[in-house]
C-alpha cells in the first residue's frame, strides 16, 4: 500500500510539473515579446534624441536658432556679415565674442544653417556697422556707410577732366589734396548720399596731373680758334671739322585744374655727341697765351696796369709806329667801333663771352663795326694817337664783369 501511494503521489508531482512547465513557457514566451518591443522603443527613442542633439546660438541676448554644431556658424562669419550687409544695407561687422552656444536636445527639430542664422541676427540684433567719414586736407566731408561713395565721387571728378581737356595727354592724375577715409564700427547713423558727397568733394578737391613729354633738339657745334705761329697772320686751315650734337630731352609738366604751374627738363639724353671745329689761325709775328689770348699787335710795352701819374691806369700800353696793325686778341663780337668821347679816342671793345670784355684804344683807323664777328689776329684796327694820348700807341685792357684785369695775365710782351 505504501509504494502505491508513493507511485500515486509521484505521478500526480509529474502531472503538476508538467502542467506548470507549460504554462510558465507560455508566460516566458510573453515577456520576451515585450522586452523585445521595449528595446526597441528605447533604440529609437536613443536614435531620436541623437538625431536633435545640438546647439542653441545667441548673439548677445538674442536667440538666433538651433544648429548641429559650433563650426557652422564660426566658419562662416565672412558669409554671415556679407549676408546682413545686403540686409541693412551697410557693411555689417558682426562681434565674433558676441555668439554664444549652449548644448541642447530638442525632439523633432529642423537643423538651422549660417544663413538662417544672418536672417535672425539682421531681424533681432544691432550689429556694428563700418561707419566712412571722408577727409579732404583733414576737413571733414561727409560720412557715408561703405567706401563707395568717395571712390565714385573720385573717379567721376576725373572722368569729367578728361572729357573737358581732351589734349591733356596726361601719365597720371590724382588730387593736390589728400584725401583721407577713416572706417569705424558703431550702429547706423545718418549717412550722406552719393550726390552730396560728389558736390563736397568737387568743391574742394584739385585736379592734378603729370605728364612727360620727349623732344629731339639739335645740338650746333661751336667754332673753337687755335693760334698758330705756323700760318701767317689773316690766313686759317681747319684742324677738325664741326658736327652737330642730337639730344632727347624729357621734360616733365605739372598741371592743376588743367593749368600749368611747374614745367622742367627733368633729363636730358645725349643721342649723338656734338664736336666742335677747331680752326688753325695764323698769328706769325705775334704770340698766343695759354690763356688762348694773342698779343694785339707788334710793339714795345711802355707802360703797365697800375698807379700812374697820381691815378689808376687800366690797362698797358704798347707803343710802335703810326699804322701799325692792331688784332683782335681773341674770337669774340665787337660792341664798340667809335670815338665815344671818353679820351681813349677811336676805340674797339670786343665781346668774348662769359663776362670777358678786351678794349683797344687811341687807334688811328677803325676797321671793323659792331657786330662783326673776329677771331684772333684779324685785323680790327691801327695804332694812333686819338684822344688823351701822349704819343703813338696802343692801350689795351681785359675786364671781367666791368672789372679791370692785369692784360699780361692773358697776354705777352
Amino acid at each position: 500500500m505504501g509504494n502505491l501511494r508513493k507511485n500515486d503521489d509521484k505521478r500526480e508531482y509529474l502531472e503538476e510539473f508538467s502542467e506548470g512547465v507549460a504554462t510558465g513557457g507560455k508566460e516566458s514566451k510573453r515577456g520576451l515579446i515585450i522586452g523585445a518591443a521595449g528595446l526597441a522603443l528605447i533604440i529609437g527613442l536613443m536614435l531620436l534624441i541623437t538625431q536633435a542633439t545640438g546647439y542653441d546660438v545667441y548673439y548677445g541676448e538674442k536667440e538666433l536658432g538651433f544648429v548641429a554644431s559650433q563650426g557652422e556658424v564660426m566658419d562662416n562669419i565672412a558669409n554671415i556679415n556679407s549676408a546682413i550687409s545686403e540686409k541693412i544695407d551697410a557693411e555689417a561687422n558682426v562681434d565674433e565674442s558676441q555668439f554664444n552656444f549652449y548644448r541642447d536636445v530638442r525632439m523633432f527639430s529642423n537643423k538651422d544653417d549660417w544663413s538662417d542664422i544672418a536672417k535672425e541676427a539682421g531681424d533681432k540684433c544691432n550689429i556694428d556697422i563700418n561707419i566712412y567719414d571722408i577727409f579732404v586736407d583733414g576737413k571733414h566731408i561727409a560720412t557715408d556707410n561703405s567706401i563707395d561713395g568717395a571712390v565714385n565721387a573720385m573717379s567721376k571728378i576725373k572722368a569729367e577732366y578728361t572729357e573737358q581737356n581732351p589734349t591733356d595727354n596726361y601719365d597720371t592724375i590724382d588730387f593736390a589734396e589728400t584725401v583721407e577715409i577713416d572706417v569705424t564700427q558703431g550702429q547706423e547713423t545718418e549717412f550722406a548720399e552719393d550726390e552730396v558727397i560728389y558736390k563736397a568733394m568737387s568743391e574742394c578737391l584739385t585736379v592734378q596731373t603729370f605728364s612727360r613729354i620727349e623732344s629731339e633738339e639739335k645740338e650746333e657745334y661751336e667754332i673753337e680758334y687755335e693760334p698758330t705761329e705756323a700760318l701767317d697772320i689773316g690766313t686759317t686751315k681747319i684742324k677738325q671739322a664741326g658736327k652737330n650734337g642730337l639730344i632727347k630731352t624729357v621734360t616733365e609738366i605739372e598741371k592743376l585744374d588743367g593749368q600749368v604751374v611747374n614745367k622742367e627738363a627733368a633729363k636730358k639724353i645725349v643721342i649723338e655727341e656734338v664736336q666742335n671745329q677747331v680752326v688753325l689761325v695764323g698769328i706769325k709775328g705775334l704770340k698766343a697765351n695759354k690763356s688762348g689770348y694773342v698779343s694785339p699787335t707788334r710793339g714795345t710795352l711802355t707802360s703797365r696796369m697800375g698807379i700812374r701819374w697820381g691815378r689808376v691806369h687800366k690797362g698797358i700800353d704798347i707803343a710802335g709806329a703810326l699804322g701799325t696793325p692792331i688784332y683782335a686778341s681773341r674770337a669774340g663780337t665787337v660792341i664798340t667801333a667809335e670815338d665815344k668821347g671818353n679820351g681813349y679816342g677811336n676805340m674797339v671793345e670786343i665781346d668774348h663771352g662769359n663776362g670777358f670784355v678786351t678794349l683797344y684804344g687811341h687807334l688811328n683807323t677803325i676797321e671793323c663795326k659792331v657786330g662783326d664777328k673776329v677771331i684772333p689776329g684779324l685785323l680790327i684796327g691801327t695804332m694812333g694817337s686819338t684822344g688823351n694820348s701822349t704819343g703813338v700807341h696802343l692801350h689795351f685792357e681785359v675786364l671781367k664783369d666791368g672789372e679791370n684785369l692785369d692784360p699780361l695775365q692773358f697776354v705777352e710782351y
